[in-house]
């Protein structure tokens, strides 16, 4: 025998060491796979959100061609201050638009600011003539284009305010004029060429006509014109 200065490991302890370098083998492509996976789920997130992005692009123009619509809001003054003297009114700021024009309309106990084309489209409004014989309402010029501000509601709450406790001077008038304001409220002629009628229910007998918005208003009475301040 032999000896060369080398010892021979058992096989147990080299078949041990095998499966040892093996497993660490194995839990390393193990990591490297996982990190592989989740760089891949962000890439395809990504490309997910990109095309999206894209899609709602596309989608919105396409969209844009049926629904163009926009709303904006302006506030605008018609006229010339009252104070300032008197004026010849300009363009179209004298024409009885129903949108400009207010009536006060009872609502409970209390006679309310309400725009005369909103009111004119209430169930409670009635339909009295649509033959165009013996036409005697305010004819007004139909246009559903303008609202009625917040700081313009405040002060028609208390010009109607005012108008209501003068009503018996109100009724006189109309009374003077052949119109029973008590049994037929305020009728209203709702477009230049209309022969249809309408009574507004529960309403004082007058349109309130603002040729400057947000100061003083002339009233229309049967075919007299009052100025309140």
């Amino acid at each position: 025998m032999v000896y060369t200065g080398r010892r021979i490991a058992p096989d147990s302890l080299r078949l041990a060491s095998a499966t040892l370098r093996k497993c660490t083998q194995v839990v390393q492509d193990q990591v490297r796979r996982i990190a592989a996976s989740k760089w891949q789920i962000v890439c395809g997130l990504y490309g997910w959100a990109l095309w999206g992005f894209v899609l709602l692009l596309v989608f919105a123009q396409f969209l844009g061609i049926f629904w163009d619509s926009t709303t904006t809001t302006t506030h605008v003054v018609y006229g010339q201050n009252p104070l300032l003297g008197p004026y010849a009114a300009s363009g179209t700021n004298d024409e009885p638009y129903s949108d400009r024009m207010i009536v006060c309309v009872r609502r409970g106990r209390l006679y309310k600011p309400a725009q005369l084309s909103a009111v004119l489209q209430e169930d409670k409004t009635e339909l009295i003539g649509a033959t165009g014989s013996g036409i005697h309402g305010y004819r007004v010029v139909k246009r559903e284009s303008v609202g009625l501000a917040p700081e313009t509601y405040d002060h028609h709450m208390n010009t109607c305010k005012m108008l209501a406790v003068t009503l018996d001077a109100l009724f006189d008038s109309c009374t003077a004029l052949e119109y029973n304001a008590a049994r037929d409220n305020l009728r209203v002629v709702n477009n230049v060429y209309s022969k249809s009628m309408y009574l507004i229910a529960a309403s004082l007998p007058m349109l309130i006509m603002p040729y400057w918005d947000n100061a003083m208003f002339p009233f229309g009475i049967g075919s007299r014109v009052l100025r309140v301040k």
